[in-house]
């Protein structure tokens, strides 16, 4: 579940499988000029764990890979599928990451990709991967 907190993103991932909770994870994701650095390593952590867990799923599933005929086939197909999305999701963060740090390079972090307007401080402290400002946002062309 990501709850989107100022300058951060925080992900609570609990998994389970036949032989109980695979793991339980906390990452705080902070794009912002402070910690950079620090996000994108959160991230590639998190990326690193996602990917464990989905080989954990995979190979309780290796001797009945039948998700249908199983009793809890359904519960790990679903938990399969839910890492999937998370993991997917965890990339997506680390490419805006990337992204905002290579604009802080270029010297354009806090600039509208669109228009060139500067993006209001408040919208980058709760959103710091973010490349449009509010106008460009809004817009539904975009």
């Amino acid at each position: 579940m990501f709850i989107v907190a100022p300058a951060a993103l925080w992900l609570t991932v609990r998994l389970r499988a036949r032989g109980g909770t695979i793991s339980v994870k906390r990452c705080g994701v902070d794009a912002t000029g402070g910690r950079p650095a620090q996000a994108r390593a959160d991230a590639l952590v998190l990326i690193s764990d996602l990917e464990a867990d989905l080989a954990a799923i995979a190979e309780s599933t290796g001797e009945s890979p039948d998700d249908e005929h199983d009793a809890e086939g359904s519960t790990l197909g679903y938990e399969r599928a839910r890492v999937g999305s998370l993991l997917d999701q965890a990339r997506r963060s680390l490419a805006g990451i990337d992204g905002a740090i290579e604009r802080k390079r270029q010297g354009t972090y806090g600039l509208c990709e669109v228009c060139g307007s500067g993006i209001p401080t408040e919208r980058l402290e709760a959103l710091a991967t973010t490349t449009l400002c509010v106008t460009c946002a809004a817009r539904p062309d975009l």
